[in-house]
Protein backbone atom coordinates (compact mmCIF):
# COMPACT_ATOMS: atom_id res chain seq x y z
CA UNK A 1 0.00 0.00 0.00
CA UNK A 2 1.58 3.30 -1.14
CA UNK A 3 1.80 6.01 2.01
CA UNK A 4 0.47 9.40 1.23
CA UNK A 5 3.46 11.79 0.79
CA UNK A 6 2.36 14.20 2.82
CA UNK A 7 2.43 11.88 5.76
CA UNK A 8 5.59 11.23 4.66
CA UNK A 9 6.61 14.73 4.61
CA UNK A 10 5.43 15.18 8.30
CA UNK A 11 7.72 12.24 9.72
CA UNK A 12 10.70 12.41 7.73
CA UNK A 13 10.07 8.71 6.22
CA UNK A 14 9.78 7.14 9.73
CA UNK A 15 7.93 3.91 9.33
CA UNK A 16 6.95 3.66 13.36
CA UNK A 17 6.02 7.22 13.28
CA UNK A 18 3.87 6.97 10.14
CA UNK A 19 2.09 3.72 11.65
CA UNK A 20 1.45 6.30 15.02
CA UNK A 21 0.63 9.17 12.79
CA UNK A 22 -2.20 7.43 10.93
CA UNK A 23 -3.28 5.91 13.68
CA UNK A 24 -3.55 9.16 15.69
CA UNK A 25 -5.58 10.08 12.95
CA UNK A 26 -7.87 7.26 13.31
CA UNK A 27 -8.53 8.13 16.40
CA UNK A 28 -9.28 11.32 16.35
CA UNK A 29 -11.30 11.18 13.19
CA UNK A 30 -13.29 8.30 14.96
CA UNK A 31 -13.64 10.53 18.38
CA UNK A 32 -15.00 13.39 16.83
CA UNK A 33 -17.83 11.08 15.28
CA UNK A 34 -18.50 10.10 18.74
CA UNK A 35 -18.60 13.55 19.98
CA UNK A 36 -21.02 14.97 17.37
CA UNK A 37 -23.42 11.67 17.89
CA UNK A 38 -24.36 11.00 14.17
CA UNK A 39 -25.84 8.16 14.67
CA UNK A 40 -28.57 6.19 12.71
CA UNK A 41 -31.86 4.63 14.55
CA UNK A 42 -29.54 1.22 15.83
CA UNK A 43 -26.93 3.38 17.19
CA UNK A 44 -24.51 3.14 14.33
CA UNK A 45 -22.10 5.93 13.74
CA UNK A 46 -23.18 7.43 10.23
CA UNK A 47 -20.44 8.81 8.38
CA UNK A 48 -20.14 9.67 4.71
CA UNK A 49 -16.56 9.21 2.54
CA UNK A 50 -15.82 12.87 1.89
CA UNK A 51 -16.48 14.22 5.22
CA UNK A 52 -14.33 11.22 7.01
CA UNK A 53 -11.99 12.65 4.54
CA UNK A 54 -12.12 16.09 5.48
CA UNK A 55 -11.96 15.64 8.74
CA UNK A 56 -8.68 13.18 8.22
CA UNK A 57 -7.09 16.35 5.50
CA UNK A 58 -7.49 18.97 8.85
CA UNK A 59 -5.79 16.71 10.43
CA UNK A 60 -3.00 16.41 8.43
CA UNK A 61 -2.99 19.83 7.41
CA UNK A 62 -2.87 20.66 11.15
CA UNK A 63 0.16 17.93 12.11
CA UNK A 64 2.26 19.90 9.01
CA UNK A 65 1.76 23.13 11.01
CA UNK A 66 2.60 21.42 14.14
CA UNK A 67 5.55 19.69 12.82
CA UNK A 68 7.10 22.32 11.16
CA UNK A 69 6.36 25.69 12.40
CA UNK A 70 6.05 24.91 16.07
CA UNK A 71 8.41 21.58 15.77
CA UNK A 72 6.38 19.21 17.70
CA UNK A 73 7.07 15.74 17.75
CA UNK A 74 5.00 12.82 16.45
CA UNK A 75 3.98 11.89 19.98
CA UNK A 76 2.59 15.55 20.98
CA UNK A 77 0.91 16.16 17.96
CA UNK A 78 -0.65 12.37 18.12
CA UNK A 79 -1.74 13.23 21.72
CA UNK A 80 -3.42 16.91 20.30
CA UNK A 81 -4.97 15.79 17.06
CA UNK A 82 -8.76 14.97 18.99
CA UNK A 83 -8.68 18.50 20.56
CA UNK A 84 -7.09 20.23 17.69
CA UNK A 85 -9.69 18.75 15.28
CA UNK A 86 -12.84 18.94 17.60
CA UNK A 87 -12.28 22.67 17.70
CA UNK A 88 -11.49 23.31 13.99
CA UNK A 89 -15.11 21.67 13.64
CA UNK A 90 -16.95 24.04 16.08
CA UNK A 91 -15.07 26.61 14.30
CA UNK A 92 -12.52 27.85 16.45
CA UNK A 93 -9.00 28.54 16.41
CA UNK A 94 -6.38 26.62 18.11
CA UNK A 95 -3.12 28.03 19.13
CA UNK A 96 -0.13 26.09 19.72
CA UNK A 97 1.57 28.75 21.21
CA UNK A 98 -0.98 29.24 23.83
CA UNK A 99 -0.45 28.15 27.47
CA UNK A 100 -3.53 26.19 27.20
CA UNK A 101 -2.10 23.71 24.76
CA UNK A 102 1.14 23.10 26.18
CA UNK A 103 2.01 20.12 28.54
CA UNK A 104 5.54 18.69 28.81
CA UNK A 105 6.61 18.17 26.02
CA UNK A 106 9.76 19.00 24.18
CA UNK A 107 10.69 19.75 20.60
CA UNK A 108 12.26 17.22 18.34
CA UNK A 109 15.81 18.71 17.40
Amino acid sequence: MAVDPSLIEIVSKDKTNIARLVKGIEAAVQRSYDTDLIRDGAGKVITTQDEVKRRANLCIDMAKQLRHEAKWSVFRIVDALPKMLRRRLDGQDFDPTSTAARSSWFPDV
